[in-house]
């Protein structure tokens, strides 16, 4: 996300498109209960107490099963991990709404890196054939 705040501050794209692609990112993820369920983690009478439980207490839905003793920290965090793979990068979002495109994303990550990391020699992508050169500081 500091990519693409960057991205805000450096004028690439306004306020609105980030908010924008934040939004699209929301949509892309799949709910919590649909993933702990796929996996094997919860059935669907848990998800119920696990949500009821939610709702009286909120806190997430996550720490509810974790409390009621559905699943363990690390089975957590596993689904945690798939959610979040699932709904891509905000950096996808922010091509799937056409607020950037490929090659303006591809550059500006280079930039970001760059100015970030000492990333000299590195390529981001296979299509990127030229070496990334660190800036002097």
């Amino acid at each position: 996300m500091w990519f693409e705040l960057g991205l805000v501050e450096r004028g690439v794209i306004s306020a609105d498109d980030f908010v924008l692609a934040l939004r699209q990112q929301l949509v892309q993820r799949p709910p919590f209960g649909r993933i702990a369920i796929a996996e094997g983690y919860l059935t669907v009478p848990q998800l119920f107490d696990v949500l009821k439980r939610q709702a009286d207490t909120q806190e997430p839905v996550g720490e509810a099963a974790v409390a009621l003793g559905y699943i363990t920290i690390s089975q957590l965090a596993e689904i945690l991990m798939k959610q979040s793979a699932m709904a891509g990068s905000l950096s996808d979002s922010l091509l799937a709404t056409g607020v950037v495109d490929d090659g303006t994303l591809s550059r500006e990550r280079r930039r970001f890196l760059s100015e970030n990391m000492d990333i000299s020699g590195v390529y981001m992508s296979a299509r990127e054939r030229e070496p990334v050169t660190a800036s002097p500081r």
